[in-house]
């Protein structure tokens, strides 16, 4: 409500009345109204979406946006088994705000996969993207489309039925050390509950078997890359240089992998996420009058 109503007035008007919107729905309205083309900002492994909206009071107002969030808390759809899928499943709720290009896109560690995946399949409609913003995000030798450089994959040894009672004994002790931890560090995920804990545990799990199969396709245009140098493993921009035909714009954020979403990091990011979202208007605007 503080992200759709952030003035006393609207908040006013708000109080006491009810309110359709869920924070564990697939699309949510980080702030709703605007005259430009959104900003549709792709949940990382866990599924939620809520860090972004401390992008807000760097973006121009001008610029709606929006939070996609896995399936799996709202239980609203079917499970996806797959990176394509799950982008063209994203891909309908985004239509639903924004029928037409340009799209702007942005996605957080798995999410960035899914943005540029959805950036390829719009392309392919015939579509026009904005901007592609990916927060460290990288690809792997395993998602390559050439059959020469993938990897055999190792087998999987069924879990013996004691280390499952093992591990389901052990579970209530680590969830309760994870509520712990981010309550002491104020982190919004703080505020969730210990079912949905569980939710992003399988939603983490099952994000990561997703990759396995994953072969990325190539973007055609500018991408717009954020690099963790705190990283515990430093990965190199140029991994993305076979599958994006345009420029790549990186920029050094001075956080670790985790930290991406913190207010420190998206006040650099969004500084410079804005000026591409007004540079991109600014052109558009142009080419308009010509």
């Amino acid at each position: 409500t503080l992200f759709e109503a952030p003035t006393v007035a609207q908040l006013a008007a708000r109080l006491g009345g009810e309110t359709n919107n869920n924070s564990y729905e697939i699309l949510i309205p980080i702030r709703a109204i605007g005259t430009q083309p959104p900003l549709f900002c792709i949940h990382p492994g866990g599924g939620l979406s809520w860090g972004y909206a401390s992008l807000l009071r760097y973006l121009d107002r001008s610029y709606p946006m929006y939070g996609l969030q896995s399936p799996e808390f709202s239980s609203e759809d079917t499970i996806s088994t797959s990176v394509e899928n799950l982008a063209n499943k994203y891909l309908l709720h985004i239509k639903s705000v924004q029928s037409k290009g340009p799209y702007h896109l942005l996605g957080w560690s798995f999410g960035g996969y899914i943005a540029h995946e959805i950036a390829t399949i719009l392309q392919s409609q015939g579509e026009i993207i904005g901007t592609l913003t990916l927060l460290d995000t990288y690809p792997t030798r395993r998602m390559t489309a050439n059959s020469a450089l993938i990897q055999h994959k190792p087998k999987r040894q069924a879990i013996r039925p004691a280390k499952e009672k093992q591990y389901a004994s052990r579970k209530p002790n680590i969830m309760d050390t994870i509520e712990s931890e981010l309550k002491q560090s104020n982190n919004l995920l703080s505020l969730l509950d210990i079912n949905y804990f569980d939710t992003m545990m399988t939603v983490t799990k099952r994000n990561v078997n997703m990759l396995t199969d994953y072969r990325i396709k190539v973007y055609h245009g500018d991408l717009i890359l954020f690099v963790a140098i705190k990283a515990q493993f430093l990965h190199q921009p140029q991994s993305w240089h076979p599958y994006v035909s345009g420029k790549i714009h990186t920029y050094d954020v001075d956080c670790n992998h985790g930290n991406m979403t913190s207010p420190k990091a998206m006040e650099m990011i969004g500084s410079i996420l804005s000026d591409h979202l007004n540079k991109h208007s600014e052109q558009l605007a142009v080419e308009e009058t010509r």
